[in-house]
């Protein structure tokens, strides 16, 4: 039972990523004037999800093709995506970092804070200052407005 719940909202989960892709493909090909073909294929069930643009050609270049196109074309491989997300995840908190970082091409950075650490700060009783053991409670009257005014 638990298992199918686990499974269903993975299922969902990936329903939901598959199909905000595929809109940011519209997007991208009708803001930005681009041509846009994609493939969405999951390994566990083979299901294909295809965008096809909006002239309809669904262009899937050979490895060949790619290797020979001017101006090359940029590859970008998923190890630089998750070396930015390493990255980014140890800016906002250094406290885990260990003192080094991966770059995109896989070269260790060594991590230096920004600013310095602070001085310890050690409070000084001050002259002329009493420090109350306990303060007394105040009472606090509240007037209350009459209905019969304003």
């Amino acid at each position: 039972m638990a298992r199918n719940i686990a499974r269903r909202r993975l299922t969902t989960k990936r329903r939901k990523r598959a199909w905000n892709l595929i809109h940011k493909a519209y997007e991208y090909e009708t803001l930005c004037g681009m041509q846009v073909s994609l493939i969405i294929r999951n390994p566990e069930n083979n299901h294909l999800q295809i965008y096809i643009p909006k002239n309809g050609i669904l262009w899937v270049p050979s490895m060949d093709e790619i290797r020979n196109m001017e101006p090359p074309p940029r590859l970008v491989l998923a190890q630089e995506f998750e070396a930015m997300e390493r990255n980014a995840r140890l800016r906002l908190n250094p406290s885990q970092a260990q003192g080094e970082s991966m770059s995109a091409n896989g070269e260790a950075i060594a991590l230096t804070p920004r600013l310095p650490e602070p001085p310890t700060f050690t409070p000084t009783q001050r002259e002329g200052y009493v420090k109350e053991e306990a303060q007394e409670e105040m009472e606090v009257y509240i007037k209350e407005e009459d209905e019969s005014e304003g």
